[in-house]
Formats: C-alpha cells, sequence, structure tokens
C-alpha cells in the first residue's frame, strides 16, 4: 500500500484485513528467527519501506538488533540501553514514535539517506519483548503509518511470543511424558493467542467503524439535501419580498418628485396649487401608495422572519458540526443539541411525523458536544424511519423529552413505529448490525452511539420496545462527562 493516506473507510477496511492476513501468515510458523524475519520482511512490504529492524530484549538493560534490512543490514548484534536512539526510546516509554534522521549515534554514516524513522514497541503479556521499526528516504508527517504499524505489532507480537514459547517449551524437554503434557498445554495456550487475535481484529473493526462514522458526520452528506432545502425556502420568499419592496420604492420615489415640484410651485405660484394637488391625489391612487403604505410593514416582518430562519439554520450547522472541537469537552445544553438536531432533521421528518417536544429546564453538562448531537440525530432519524416503515395514513408521532435529576441529565426520544423485533433486540448496540434492507443501513449508527454514550461520555444509552406499538430510546448523561472518558 506504500506511506499510507487512506481517503475513505473502504480503503481503511481492506487494509486492516491486509495487516490482519499477513500476521496470521506469520502465526503458521513456530520457528522464532523465521517468525522474526517474516515480521521485518512483511512490514517493509505493507508499507514500501526498504530499511526495517527488529531489536529484542536480552536482558533488563539491553535491546540487541536481530533482524535488519536494507542498511540495517550490517547491524546485525547492535546493542542499546534504555533511553538510547529512537528503539532505546521506544522501549523506555512503552509509546510508538515518529522521528527525523538516524536511528542512533553510531550509525549516522551508514543511515545518512534516512530521513524518518518510525518505530513501535512489542508487548506480551503486558510486557515489551522488542522493538519493530520502518525508515524511509522521503519526510513521513502523516502519523497513519505509526497507527497501522501499531495495530500491525499488536498480532504479530502474539506470533512471536507464541515462537518463544514453542522454542522454549522443545528446549525444557527432556522426556516423552514431560513433553506430551506441555504440548498439550501449549497447544491450549495457542488456542487462547488465537482468542485473542480474534479480539484485536474486534478492535480493528471498531476502530474503522469509528472513522467510516467520522467521515460521514463530517460531511453530513446523508442530510445535505435536507438542508439545503431548508435553507432555499426562506431565501426564496425573502428575495421575492425585496424585488417587491424595491417596485414600491420605486413608485414611491415618482411620487416624491411630484410632491418636491409642488413644494417648488407653492413658493412661487399659488394659484396653481389645487392642480398640483389633484395630480397627486391622481397619481398616489394610481401607484396605490395607501395599499403599499399598508402592505409594506408586513413585508418588512416577513423578509426579517425569513432571514432569521436562514441565520438559525446556519447558526445550527455550525453548531452541530464542531468538527474542530469534536474532542474537547466543554459545556454543553443538551436542550439546545435537541433543536438543533432538529432543524437537520426536518426535511426528513415534516411528511412523515409530528414532533412534540417537552423540554424541560436542565442544567449544562461537560461533554462533547458535536458528538452527543450525532447521537441525538442518529436515534431522531432511526424514530423517522421506524414510523415511514410502518405505513400507517397520515403522520405518526415523535415525543422528545429532556429532564433530569440531581445527578444526571436524560432525553427519551419515543415513536410509534414498528418496533424492535425480538430477536433483533440483544444486538441491538453490535457494530454492523442492521434489521434494514441490504444497501440501506451500515449498521454503524447504534453501535457508534453507544461507544459515544457509555465509553466516552460514561453514561447510558437503553431503550424500551413493543412490536407493533414503537419505540423509547433513552440517554442518560451524568454532569460532568469528562472523568474517567475514553
Amino acid at each position: 500500500m506504500g506511506l499510507l493516506r487512506m481517503e475513505s473507510g473502504f480503503m481503511q477496511t481492506e487494509y486492516a484485513l491486509l495487516i490482519h492476513d499477513n500476521a496470521l501468515a506469520i502465526l503458521n510458523s513456530h520457528d522464532l528467527n523465521d517468525v522474526l524475519e517474516q515480521t521485518v520482511l512483511r512490514a517493509c512490504r505493507l508499507f514500501a519501506a526498504k530499511h526495517g529492524f527488529l531489536y529484542t530484549v536480552e536482558t533488563s538493560e539491553e535491546l540487541e538488533l536481530k533482524i535488519g534490512i536494507g542498511a540495517f543490514d550490517t547491524f546485525i548484534g547492535h546493542k542499546l540501553k534504555a533511553g538510547q536512539g529512537i528503539p532505546g526510546r521506544v522501549w523506555q516509554t512503552g509509546q510508538p514514535l515518529l522521528g527525523e534522521g538516524y536511528v542512533d549515534e553510531t550509525m549516522r554514516t551508514m543511515l545518512n539517506g534516512v530521513l524518518t524513522v518510525i518505530a513501535v514497541p512489542l508487548k506480551a503479556n503486558q510486557h515489551i519483548i522488542g522493538v519493530l521499526g520502518l525508515a524511509f528516504a522521503t519526510k513521513v508527517e502523516d502519523e497513519q503509518n505509526l497507527f497501522w504499524l501499531s495495530r500491525f505489532a499488536e498480532l504479530v507480537s502474539i506470533a512471536i511470543d507464541n515462537a518463544r514459547l514453542y522454542s522454549a517449551t522443545f528446549e525444557m524437554t527432556e522426556d516423552i511424558t514431560r513433553w506430551v503434557q506441555e504440548k498439550k498445554a501449549f497447544e491450549k495456550m495457542l488456542q487462547d493467542k488465537n482468542t485473542e487475535i480474534q479480539g484485536a481484529l474486534e478492535k480493528v473493526k471498531q476502530t474503522q467503524s469509528q472513522l467510516i462514522q467520522q467521515e460521514k458526520m463530517a460531511g453530513i452528506g446523508y442530510l445535505a439535501a435536507g438542508v439545503a432545502h431548508e435553507i432555499n425556502n426562506p431565501l426564496g420568499f425573502s428575495q421575492s419580498n425585496f424585488a417587491t419592496l424595491q417596485k414600491y420604492f420605486r413608485s414611491m420615489s415618482e411620487l416624491m418628485l411630484v410632491y418636491q415640484r409642488l413644494c417648488s410651485k407653492v413658493q412661487a405660484e399659488i394659484p396653481t396649487l389645487q392642480e398640483e394637488a389633484m395630480q397627486i391625489a391622481a397619481l398616489a391612487k394610481q401607484k396605490k401608495i395607501a395599499y403599499i403604505l399598508k402592505d409594506i410593514g408586513p413585508l418588512f416582518d416577513e423578509t426579517n422572519d425569513g432571514l432569521n430562519r436562514v441565520g438559525n439554520i446556519v447558526k445550527a450547522l455550525r453548531m452541530f458540526s464542531r468538527v474542530d472541537q469534536e474532542n474537547d469537552f466543554a459545556e454543553y445544553d443538551l436542550n439546545e443539541g435537541v433543536r438543533n438536531s432538529l432543524i437537520f432533521a426536518r426535511n426528513e421528518l415534516k411528511y412523515i411525523a409530528e414532533v412534540r417536544e417537552n423540554l424541560s429546564e436542565l442544567p449544562a453538562v461537560r461533554a462533547r458536544g458535536g458528538q452527543i448531537n450525532q447521537v441525538l440525530l442518529n436515534i431522531i432519524l432511526n424514530a423517522a424511519h421506524a414510523v415511514k416503515d410502518k405505513g400507517t395514513e397520515g403522520k405518526g408521532v415523535i415525543t422528545i423529552s429532556t429532564y433530569a435529576d440531581s445527578h444526571f441529565v436524560y432525553c427519551a426520544v419515543m415513536d410509534n413505529g414498528t418496533g424492535i423485533p425480538e430477536e433483533a433486540r440483544k444486538n441491538i448496540f453490535d457494530p454492523f448490525f442492521t434489521t434494514k434492507p441490504v444497501g440501506q443501513g451500515t449498521g454503524l449508527g447504534l453501535s457508534i452511539s453507544y461507544d459515544i454514550i457509555v465509553n466516552k461520555h460514561q453514561g447510558e444509552i437503553s431503550f424500551i420496545t413493543e412490536l407493533g406499538k414503537g419505540t423509547t430510546f433513552i440517554i442518560k448523561l451524568p454532569f460532568d462527562t469528562s472523568k474517567g472518558a475514553s
């Protein structure tokens, strides 16, 4: 794939599967040297790197270069202490590192063509067992390379640990009976490690679903047509009103010119006053000045209302997306979030359901407002779809209520739609699970909502449903959601 620059959720998923397949291929080998060599070779191929290295922890004080590709091939056996060079710093901190320049002072002359080095820890059972790194002749600023190399390292660490355990088992085996017993234990360990790999893959899938959802929400693509329609409607009558006002103004201007001539003649020719006055009266009647004066006030009011609506939609758009602040905790008004979400959902709702708002006075909470808005919009749209799918005559009803107790604020979204089938209820928050037909849903909305409310805001999301009668989703948020948030 080369230096990574992911452009879509599909490419990210494809890359995650590619990394997983390469890790599984390495896991099939039990020879430690082969596993280490395959780890570096496959990492170089995956990231299009000409140089690669793998240090292992040999003692509590030293790392040793076991595998070197490209320029590192001549440094096999090279040793580093904790904090020394890029590998030593990764070992010391336990964190991935993207750095510029050489790996270590002793390699400076041999690696003078290297501009960027990325290195990640290899961990097993909460301990660092080595450091995997790649070197590039170009400057790399995109940290996605570091992210995906870390994911690859998580998986191959299991293979390395397995190979080390496998080698150690055979070295310590002295008799057949003990060898059989340890082999059985080792096979069980392999099964446990495979379970860990499956867990790591699920973690990658969840990461992918979050990235896909972020891309969708950043563009608000699903609602773009609705927002455009809502803005275009008030703008249309505002522009029409202003055209009428312009026509009225021209008529008034013509009349004012006659008034001005009258004033001039009154000063010079009093006898002609009656004739000019009659002319003014006739022109005022012809131009419908009385009607204009009566109609101009409501026109201004209606135009002002239209422009205010445009302003509110634009304000809601800015408040709803807040892409630049989506990871920051700040004061958040849940009622305002409901109102903004309803503005965006209006085009979807207006022909389907009547929305009833029972919004109580609430204290502000500390939250990531953009993310909570995403959850509210998703649940409101789900309610609209449930009402629509029921197919009853006339509009359905969606009731949105907010309330609070001494520690939490709540938002309940109730619809009289189809309800959730019994067999689907236990999986409703699982990633990629959907009850919609193929092509009409990704199955990401509620799983992302669950992650935002429960994991990122330490809250709760639950539902009450009855098949054929409707569903109520309840969001519960603590006053300060930033405490313990992930």
